[in-house]
């Protein structure tokens, strides 16, 4: 069992304060994982074409936007994570989400494509997980000109997904 406890207070940017809200610190985070695991797999095994394809309001981005830009932060937090963990001493670049999905838009990934990316990024976040050791949690870098640490970054993935998977049901007003 791994209960991490909240990341420390100038171990991330904080305006991640809001997503951490969401989060059980008391929980081992590697169930915490798998229960958001579940949650994206229940969440887009009801999904048609026409609820992936739909932005609630002008200018927003189509649910399967959304889930692209799940994945793809995950993906970019696992490089920071692994970044840290081998002691880059360089600043880590920030990125465009906007861009990002807007770029997204051109792959057309059917639902089963997005689920197969987002499932892949996750086994390779936990596999990053099991194998990070626990004295190396604290460690810190920089990512978009921010201290991070490897602790704050496992949970901000967590909190990130939980994050937009609220923002599909209470927006898009999809269950």
């Amino acid at each position: 069992m791994t209960i991490m406890g909240c990341p420390a207070a100038g171990s991330y940017p904080p305006y991640y304060d809001t997503y951490f809200e969401t989060i059980d610190f008391n929980k081992d985070i590697k169930k915490s994982l798998d229960e958001a695991t579940e949650k994206f797999l229940q969440l887009t095994t009801h999904l048609d074409i026409s609820q992936l394809q739909y932005a609630y309001a002008e200018g927003k981005w189509t649910v399967s936007q959304v889930l692209l830009h799940i994945a793809d932060c995950e993906l970019i937090f696992n490089y920071r994570i692994c970044s840290i963990l081998r002691d880059e001493k360089q600043s880590l670049p920030g990125f465009d989400e906007n861009v990002y999905a807007e770029k997204s838009k051109s792959l057309n990934y059917s639902l089963e494509k997005i689920v197969d990316y987002f499932v892949a990024v996750r086994e390779l976040t936990k596999t990053q997980l099991l194998t990070t050791p626990i004295e190396k949690m604290n460690q810190t870098g920089i990512a978009n000109a921010n201290i991070i640490s490897v602790k704050a970054l496992y949970y901000i993935i967590i909190a990130h997904q939980l994050h937009h998977l609220y923002v599909i049901k209470e927006r898009y007003k999809i269950a």
